[in-house]
């Protein structure tokens, strides 16, 4: 008999310490899914940076396959990213939706940097901190709407 309670009493210790500790899994694993999506963004980034040095008149979008030559083994171009080279500035954005989570990666990432945020109303939005500010950068109407973008 008392086997059976020391039985009981174990499981019921067992499921409760579980409960306890899956929410915060969930979250660690949401957490490693944005970082991932941000370092993919970063590697999309940088092989349009590098796609730009090497073509310093280029105006327009650079395709996945001009792209291709600039990637570093290892990098994944997600769905829904894009670019835009004009001007001499490059832009680079994530359609929505994206992962919560994954536009304050991408920020901690770049440091905190004015240059990467949120496309509302036209302009780049930017988080420091607990302030969401208008930066002011007018961006190109290619870029959808709520997109997560960087500006260089």
């Amino acid at each position: 008999m008392y086997a059976f309670w020391a039985f009981t009493l174990f499981s019921a210790l067992i499921v409760m310490t579980s409960a306890a500790t899956a929410p915060i899994e969930i979250q660690r694993i949401a957490q490693a899914k944005a970082e991932t999506r941000a370092d993919n963004f970063l590697g999309y980034r940088r092989a349009v940076l590098d796609f730009r040095e090497t073509n310093p008149g280029y105006n327009g979008s650079a395709t996945a396959s001009q792209l291709a030559a600039y990637a570093y083994w290892g990098d994944t171009f997600e769905a829904g990213l894009g670019n835009l080279i004009s001007g001499g500035r490059v832009y680079v954005w994530q359609a929505p939706p994206f992962l919560p989570g994954e536009a304050q990666a991408l920020s901690n990432k770049l440091h905190g940097s004015y240059s990467v945020g949120i496309k509302r109303g036209g302009t780049l939005w930017t988080q420091r901190g607990q302030f969401v500010t208008n930066t002011g950068i007018t961006l190109p109407a290619s870029i959808p709407e709520g997109a997560l973008v960087t500006v260089d």
